[in-house]
């Protein structure tokens, strides 16, 4: 009887192992698409703060980042947070 109850046991233990591993999987899967997406609106939001458009070349990057930052400089009359999160965001 005892042994009966043991393997009862050991089944639905690793039953429940199965759909842990199983959930996991998931939330792993779920967390490196959720990265993913943080990180290219992260980026996307580096061109809406230059205000360039997507697709434009790192000669326009490099031009619209120096003028913001010409414009943000604390030394030059702009306001240091913004200068600060141009430097996080660009």
């Amino acid at each position: 009887m005892q042994e009966e109850s043991e393997a009862s046991t050991t089944d639905e233990l690793k039953r429940a192992n199965a759909q842990l591993s199983g959930y996991i999987k998931g939330a792993m899967a779920l967390k490196t698409k959720l990265t993913k997406q943080v990180g290219w609106l992260e980026h996307m939001s580096a061109y809406a703060m230059l205000g360039v458009p997507k697709d434009a070349s790192n000669a326009e990057l490099k031009r619209a980042y120096r003028e913001m930052a010409i414009k943000v400089h604390p030394d030059k009359g702009g306001d240091a947070d913004q200068f600060q999160e141009l430097q996080v965001r660009a």
